[in-house]
């Protein structure tokens, strides 16, 4: 079977790459499936990883002479594990049964249309999900009651910030003042003897987990500046966070303690 030309395998893998990462994927799985799938067409292929951008050079093996090397910016990271699954198939599809070039790019676009959900049944389950962690935590009845609907209108509001491409730095620190406030707003109206466990359990919706986790992976898997790089990205957002229930605490004068 003749060769895939390289400069339409590179316009492939940078493509895919470039979803792979922004769906949440770490170091070592995008380098993973790139190599497997560019293995499967017959070349070679050196990535360098950097917290906004990804460099990569793919060669013939077989005429060294004949190589692309591409430089690209990342997309911002939109948590999708849906979509880093059924990527991370296509890279599998390809290694096993040579899907050709331009079936693949079809594949590939398929994947990256974004998939109708119901966003009423992903806000209510979050609310749940963070009520009752307010439960486990020793909340009462209306810490939790409160805490269920900060963390509905919250979501709804992040999933907003994420469509119009808002930086995440702002919409945590706002949407932490947000979702602290309107618990102790609703305090207001539903006494609670726990009010300091429904301000802590109400902005947890918030916590980049998935990017801490990424960050130690990638620095134990000695992709250090990358990692060192995401890890300091969520210590900015944590942060915000902290600023945005601590200007909650000072407006409604809530001590940090019981």
């Amino acid at each position: 079977m003749q060769k895939v030309n390289i400069n339409d395998l590179g316009l492939f893998v940078s493509q895919y790459v470039k979803a792979l990462y922004a769906s949440g994927a770490y170091i070592s799985r995008v380098n993973r499936c790139t190599q497997r799938l560019v293995r499967a067409y017959g070349y070679e292929i050196s990535l360098n990883y950097f917290y906004n951008n990804i460099a990569f050079t793919i060669s013939d093996p077989q005429n060294r002479s004949n190589k692309e090397t591409i430089v690209f910016s990342n997309d911002p990271v939109q948590i999708d594990l849906r979509l880093l699954s059924d990527l991370s198939a296509l890279s599998w599809e390809i290694h096993d049964n040579l899907v050709p070039l331009s079936k693949a790019f079809e594949y590939l676009n398929r994947l990256k249309i974004p998939r109708k959900r119901l966003k009423f049944i992903e806000f209510f389950i979050i609310a749940l999900a963070f009520g009752a962690f307010c439960k486990v935590f020793g909340g009462d009845f209306n810490s939790c009651l409160l805490t269920a609907i900060s963390a509905f209108f919250g979501a709804y509001l992040r999933h907003f910030c994420v469509l119009k491409k808002i930086d995440p730095r702002i919409w945590h620190l706002f949407l932490a003042f947000f979702s602290s406030s309107l618990l102790a707003l609703g305090a207001q109206i539903l006494p609670t003897q726990t009010l300091h466990i429904g301000l802590a359990t109400s902005t947890l919706y918030l916590i980049p987990g998935i990017f801490f986790l990424n960050s130690m992976i990638d620095i134990l898997d000695y992709h250090v500046l990358v990692g060192i790089s995401r890890f300091v990205n969520v210590f900015i957002l944590i942060t915000c966070m902290a600023i945005g229930v601590y200007i909650t605490l000072m407006v409604f004068g809530i001590g940090i303690l019981p």
